[in-house]
């Protein structure tokens, strides 16, 4: 069934797409648009974020989000500073010191307070959506266009995961930098100072040091600037190369290899290169979440099916009946998108659930930017905000809908720590968990982390870290004076000894 569902969404999704840009006429100068005062757009694109993700502020800290919060409230300076350097020990897969700074300093302030931690992801969130409506501004987007870009990438449905669960704060911070950097670019371009050389130098090794996915950078970049001469984007665009290639080969010094996530047999999935995997990842299976953001782990509430319906309104109507203009800028947009996923493009293979949509937030900026083209590209004003309005509908609530999986998957998960801090604290001896699952409805849920989840959610009957053994399924339980196993029906933890 969850293959029928991604299927119906990427065919949908790839044949709008196809249609429209079969249909869409050359460009035009003017174009009849709806304005909107500058403070009402940043209004909108302050509020309405809030206004969705206020509920997920009091959230708990549960999964790879208590490793990390421990570690950066213990860690010193001197541990952020190894961090740029060979460990003496086998490093992470990972290098993402500047993120990971970031993290530490924040923890300075934050603490061991959920609140905090998730107020700062919704602000970078928030930052972000600014930056991207000044991106769309300086592409000659109208305010209304810009507008209803910078909204849709702030409630566009993979948010859930992205802005509600703190370890992807990495994700934010490289994305940050990657929107300074295409401002810079964009300057640059239109005969801006050399000075601004120095800036997409600096903003660019950021986003490098924070993720891998912003090595998608200079190819974003070309396909921004495709448009304009070739003397006014290549000396740009070489230079982000350069920086890459610089970083890359600094990450390989850190390393002592490429890193990134592992295969079973414990070698670098990015060597594993599959020609056809990344056709189906970048040109097909990715269009199906871009366009149809739904957790389907669940039900959809009214609102939802109501919003499908309006999203399905948009697409026929403006695939059949309101055709629009522009079709080089609207494919340039398109393969915008696909730059930006290209370095993660072994992660896009998404089930219904949208675990790991994570991996979607940048690309996002390249679909927002298309819906804004979409709709300054419609020739009627009230076609413009029938399709803002349709589009902005669904996006919004199928976010909430997301929200709702996540926010519930938190605190059953945290009902789950303080079970078995309530055991800890009213026994004694080595104590076993057996069969904690990763996800939960798409939710990261019990399986990372799962001692220090328990000291955090414990509500102060824990003051120093448990010692708790997960145990592989069929394992002897002999040398374990308690153990739990999750039980995936009453979810809840049996005791079994």
């Amino acid at each position: 069934m969850s293959h029928a569902i991604i299927n119906l969404q990427a065919i949908t999704a790839l044949a709008f797409s196809i249609i429209l840009l079969v249909r869409a006429g050359p460009a035009r100068v003017l174009q009849p648009a709806v304005r909107f005062p500058l403070l009402v757009s940043l209004v909108a694109i302050i509020t309405l974020p809030m206004l969705l993700f206020w509920r997920t502020l009091t959230l708990p800290f549960t999964h790879d989000t208590c490793g990390l919060v421990f570690m950066a409230v213990h860690q010193s300076v001197t541990d952020i500073l190894h961090l740029f350097a060979p460990p003496p020990m086998p490093p992470d897969y990972f290098f993402r010191p500047l993120a990971y700074g970031a993290f530490w300093m924040y923890a300075k302030w934050a603490h061991l307070e959920p609140v905090r931690w998730n107020a700062w992801c919704l602000g970078i969130h928030i930052g972000n959506c600014l930056l991207v409506y000044a991106l769309a501004r300086q592409l000659a987007f109208g305010s209304f266009g810009a507008t209803v870009a910078s909204l849709v990438f702030a409630v566009h449905g993979t948010r859930a995961e992205a802005v509600a669960w703190p370890p992807v704060r990495v994700d934010l911070l490289a994305t940050f930098f990657v929107l300074l950097t295409l401002l810079a670019v964009n300057k640059i371009a239109e005969g801006g100072s050399r000075w601004w050389y120095l800036c997409i130098v600096t903003t660019a090794s950021s986003a490098l040091l924070s993720k891998e996915a912003a090595y998608g950078l200079p190819l974003v970049a070309w396909a921004m600037l495709s448009w304009r001469p070739k003397n006014q984007r290549l000396p740009v665009v070489v230079t982000l190369f350069a920086v890459c290639a610089i970083c890359f080969l600094y990450r390989l010094w850190v390393l002592g290899g490429i890193g990134g996530y592992g295969t079973t047999e414990g070698k670098p999935a990015a060597l594993h290169f599959s020609l056809l995997r990344l056709i189906n990842g970048l040109f097909y299976r990715e269009w199906a979440f871009l366009f149809f953001p739904i957790n389907w782990s669940e039900r959809p509430e009214p609102a939802l099916w109501c919003g499908l319906v309006a999203m399905a309104a948009v697409l026929l109507a403006i695939a059949i009946f309101w055709p629009v203009d522009d079709r080089k800028g609207l494919l340039r947009l398109l393969v915008m998108t696909v730059a930006a996923a290209l370095p993660a493009y072994q992660l896009l293979f998404l089930n219904t659930d949208l675990n790991g949509a994570r991996v979607l937030y940048l690309p996002v900026l390249g679909i927002a930017l298309f819906w804004g083209a979409v709709i300054q590209a419609q020739r009627k004003i009230h076609r413009q905000i029938a399709v803002a309005i349709g589009l902005l509908f669904f996006q919004s609530a199928a976010l909430a809908h997301n929200l709702r999986i996540w926010s519930e998957g938190s605190l059953l998960a945290q009902r789950a720590y303080r079970e078995i801090s309530v055991q800890l604290a009213n026994g004694q001896g080595l104590m076993g968990v057996e069969n904690l699952p990763a996800t939960w409805k798409g939710v990261f849920f019990l399986k990372n982390s799962f001692p220090t989840c328990v000291l955090l959610n414990s509500g102060g009957t824990l003051h120093a870290l448990p010692d708790i053994r997960e145990i592989p399924v069929g394992a002897p339980l002999d040398r374990f004076a308690r153990v739990y196993r999750w039980n995936d029906k009453s979810l809840h933890f049996d005791k079994l000894k």
